[in-house]
């Protein structure tokens, strides 16, 4: 029959044991983690790249304002037409029309530079 000292030394092998292997797999992680490739740096900010990007898109905006500036302009000079049908038909009697012109409209603001 085992004495009580021989299972106190074989319960103190397995913690050694046990102990071991989670030290062993603590290293193994350390050691993973520290071969992991670092981030790149950030490469250096080119501010004459953004100062073409940002020339470009003010370019590409008054383009696209002078176009909805023609296209607003031909809008009105088209609702001037049909108020002025609409008055002369009035004016000459051809019925009651339900035409009501408002003749103020507000123009776009001017396209920069």
């Amino acid at each position: 029959m085992p004495s009580s000292r021989d299972s106190s030394i074989w319960k103190s092998l397995a913690v050694a044991f046990g102990d071991g292997l989670l030290f062993a797999a603590g290293m193994a992680l350390a050691q993973r983690a520290a071969r992991r490739p670092k981030p790149a740096p950030p490469l250096p900010f080119d501010r004459t790249a953004l100062k073409a990007v940002i020339a470009e898109l003010e370019a590409r905006t008054a383009l696209e304002l002078k176009a909805a500036n023609q296209q607003h302009e031909a809008s009105r000079e088209l609702l001037a037409a049909i108020g002025q049908t609409c008055l002369d038909a009035s004016a000459r009697g051809a019925g009651t029309p339900a035409c009501r012109v408002e003749t103020r409209l507000d123009p776009c603001p001017p396209a920069p530079g």
